[in-house]
């Protein structure tokens, strides 16, 4: 039978559960054995192809999807019948003829049963991606509900892609106000830390998927990280590695810890060299991240007088940094701190700005770059106190009358 054949079949017929024990039957048959790699690949194939078909099947309704995937999830993961019938009542409106049907699959303590495992979450995640997911639908919050246990046992699994399946369900569960996942944060957000511990130095899709997991468990919960849990956070080589190969999904991660004002010297570290990311990317989406932490984290965080002139040096060395890019991404940087930042701090360094501002904009030779010199400047001159101003206007007539050439055209746009 093809695998085109299966999909067909399974879009065809009637969603029961009788009907698709018969179309898994032959796939859960060969998991009792032992599997060559290519065998291995074929059920999988099938599988995908069975999923397809269910998927397309007019007949399948959402609730009758829960309960398949519930069932055989609860199956596959426990390997135990009366553990399965302890956990009923809290599964979604399941019949006591549907959970011996699921039972029936085959030896569920098979040390191929996850390959099922891993089929049934993809079933839940590509029902949840494809239907709406309403916060004030209380009748698909109560059947979601007990999925949040169910999952948890699931991150107890040895198999990698049962788990990045486990957190790609968990990361669409979340948008939803599920009971049980508000009582259970803690307790996953635990797990996802022994996961990450256990990876050591890997930087694959589990690691990928463990952090946006993590990201929206600390953005939609109140939990936060021990110092130990940052610490160990911060040096994965996906945080170690960001200058070189740096990740949007680590840098999400980051901005949620910097948005929760989570301390560690570690992130006084690690938001020095996201400047320097900031300066030298070429992708746009990388370096608006990068803004957005660097601001974030100078809005929440206690910085001394040293270290906040080390990175205001530090942007203004880099308004001459060699791709326009970088020093676009400076001046935007530039243009929210003198937005943002306490009126101390804009008269203490108004005139520095201002001095290294016209410089810039002398020797600019890019027009959008020149545009945002000048919108910089300007709102410069409508934050600085009156002493900063009255220096700053005298250094633009004394550029104006001075020898300085190239200060002509600058001083000029300033005092207009």
């Amino acid at each position: 039978m093809s695998f085109e054949t299966l999909k067909l079949i399974a879009q065809s017929i009637t969603f029961k559960t009788d009907l698709l024990k018969k179309i898994i039957s032959p796939v859960s048959l060969h998991l009792q054995k032992q599997l060559t790699p290519k065998l291995k690949t074929r059920l999988e194939m099938m599988l995908h192809n069975i999923a397809l078909g269910i998927e397309c099947n007019s007949s399948t309704e959402t609730s009758n999807l829960f309960i398949f995937v519930y069932c055989l999830i609860e199956d596959t993961i426990t390997g135990s019948r009366s553990e399965c019938k302890e956990n009923t009542q809290s599964s979604p409106d399941q019949d006591s003829t549907v959970r011996k049907t699921f039972l029936g699959l085959g030896e569920s303590g098979s040390q191929n049963s996850y390959i099922l495992t891993k089929f049934a979450l993809d079933l839940l995640r590509n029902r949840l991606k494809s239907i709406k997911l309403d916060k004030e639908d209380e009748q698909l919050v109560k059947m979601l509900d007990p999925f949040v246990d169910l999952l948890r046992k699931c991150m107890s699994s040895k198999h990698a892609s049962v788990l990045s399946a486990t957190f790609r369900c968990f990361a669409l569960l979340v948008k939803l106000p599920l009971p049980s996942l508000r009582d259970n944060a803690i307790t996953i957000k635990n797990v996802l830390m022994e996961i990450l511990q256990r990876a050591g130095n890997s930087n694959g899709h589990l690691v990928t998927s463990c952090f946006k997991l993590l990201a929206d468990l600390l953005r939609g919960f109140r939990i936060s990280l021990s110092d130990n849990e940052l610490q160990m956070l911060v040096h994965t080589p996906m945080f170690v590695d960001l200058q070189t190969n740096p990740s949007p999904v680590a840098l999400s991660l980051l901005k949620t810890i910097v948005r929760l004002k989570l301390v560690s010297h570690e992130i006084y570290d690690i938001v020095v060299k996201i400047g320097e990311l900031m300066v030298t990317t070429l992708t746009e989406s990388i370096q608006q991240q990068c803004i957005q932490i660097m601001l974030q984290f100078f809005l929440n965080y206690p910085l001394s007088e040293k270290r906040l002139q080390q990175h205001i040096d530090f942007f203004l060395a880099n308004l001459s940094y060699e791709h326009p890019s970088g020093r676009e991404a400076v001046l935007e940087m530039l243009h929210d701190i003198l937005t943002r930042f306490p009126q101390r701090i804009i008269d203490e360094q108004g005139q520095t700005f201002f001095l290294h501002l016209v410089v810039a904009l002398a020797n600019e030779q890019h027009q959008n770059v020149s545009s945002m010199i000048l919108r910089a400047i300007q709102k410069l001159l409508g934050r600085i106190g009156g002493q900063g101003k009255s220096y700053i206007y005298e250094y633009s007539l004394s550029w104006y009358t001075g020898e300085k050439k190239s200060l002509w055209s600058a001083s000029a746009q300033v005092t207009i």
